[in-house]
C-alpha cells in the first residue's frame, strides 16, 4: 500500500479501512492490535451483513474527512517477513481433522495449503464447510494437496467522493465480484486495484496451474462433478498441463526458496504471471502499467 500510494503521489489525507464481517473474539483481538500499530480504521460487525452494508462507509467521519479511501477486504492477507518459510512448513504439517473434516472424508495425508500462509487449526485442517468444498486437488509425490480457491483478498484504492456513488451500485449487485467489476468499469481511470491476493505467486504455490483451472473446475463442479473430473476436463479444454509445473511445490517442499522466486520472477517477465483475478483479467490487459 506505502508503494502505491507513492506511485499515485497521495502523501496525506488518506483512509485505511479494514472491514471485518462476522468477527470472533480472536478475530477481534488481532485486528485492535494491528490498529494500534498501524493506526486504520476498523469496522467489525457479528453477523455476516453482506456486502450490502459497504455503502455505510460513506457515513463515517474518518472517510468524510480523507480524500482518498482505501478498503481492505476481510480476508486481506498481512504478509509477514518470513511467508514463504510458513508456506512450506504448511505442506509439511499434518492437518487437524476436524469433525466437520472427517464426515467429508478428510485424510491426514491430505496437504492443505492454507488461505493466510499461516499454520493452524482453523487454516491447515480446521477449514469450515464452505472453504473446505472449495479446493483444487493434485496428487504429487503421495500427498493429496488441496489448493484454497476461496480467498477472496484485495485491497482498492479510490477517491472518496465516489463512495456515494457505490453506495447507489450496491443496489444492484448480489455478488462481490460483480461489485469489484461494475466498479473497475465505472471508474476505470478513478481506481486502483491492488493484486488479487488469490492469483499472485507468492500466495498459491501451484499458481500457474491454479489461475488457469479455477474458472473450469468451478464451472464442471457446479454441474455436479468431482475435482478429479474437472481437472481432465479443464486440460482438454484449456490445453494445460500440470506436467512441467511440478517444480512449483517441489522447490517449495525442498525449501529451495532463491530458485523458487528467480523462476517465478522469469514466469512473471514472460508474461505467465496474472496480478488481477480472473474477473478482472481483461481490465488488467487495459491498464498493465
Amino acid at each position: 500500500i506505502p508503494s502505491l500510494l507513492e506511485n499515485l503521489g497521495i502523501k496525506d489525507n488518506y483512509v485505511l479501512i479494514v472491514w471485518d464481517n462476522g468477527s470472533n473474539a480472536e478475530t477481534v483481538k488481532v485486528l485492535k492490535d494491528l490498529q494500534k500499530k498501524y493506526k486504520f480504521g476498523l469496522f467489525l460487525n457479528n453477523k455476516n451483513i453482506g456486502q450490502q452494508a459497504y455503502g455505510s462507509l460513506i457515513e463515517l467521519d474518518i472517510v468524510k474527512a480523507s480524500d482518498y479511501f482505501i478498503w481492505l477486504e476481510d480476508d486481506m492477507i498481512w504478509f509477514s517477513p518470513n511467508w514463504l518459510a510458513n508456506l512450506v512448513k504448511a505442506f509439511k504439517t499434518k492437518p487437524i481433522i476436524t469433525k466437520a473434516g472427517k464426515k467429508m472424508g478428510a485424510k491426514e495425508e491430505w496437504g492443505v495449503l492454507a488461505t493466510n500462509v499461516l499454520v493452524d487449526r482453523v487454516n491447515n485442517g480446521g477449514m469450515w464447510r464452505k472453504r473446505f468444498e472449495r479446493m483444487i486437488e493434485h496428487k504429487i509425490g503421495g500427498i493429496h494437496f488441496w489448493l484454497n480457491v476461496r480467498a477472496g483478498a484485495g485491497a482498492i484504492i479510490f477517491k472518496t467522493e465516489k463512495l456515494q456513488e457505490l453506495k447507489e451500485i450496491l443496489k444492484y449487485t448480489t455478488e462481490f465480484s460483480g461489485m469489484l467489476c461494475n466498479l473497475l468499469n465505472k471508474y476505470n481511470d478513478e481506481i486502483y486495484p491492488m493484486a488479487h491476493v488469490r492469483d499472485t505467486y507468492i500466495y498459491h504455490a501451484a499458481s500457474p496451474f491454479f489461475n488457469q483451472l479455477y474458472p473450469k473446475v468451478w464451472e464442471t463442479k457446479q454441474s455436479g462433478e468431482t475435482i478429479a473430473q474437472a481437472m481432465e476436463q479443464y486440460e482438454e479444454a484449456g490445453n494445460f498441463q500440470f506436467k512441467g509445473n511440478e517444480w512449483i511445490l517441489e522447490e517449495l517442499k525442498k525449501g529451495k526458496f532463491e530458485n523458487y522466486a528467480k523462476k517465478l520472477h522469469k514466469l512473471h517477465q514472460r508474461g505467465k504471471g496474472r496480478i488481477y483475478s480472473f474477473e478482472f483479467e481483461e481490465w488488467g490487459r487495459r491498464n498493465a502499467k
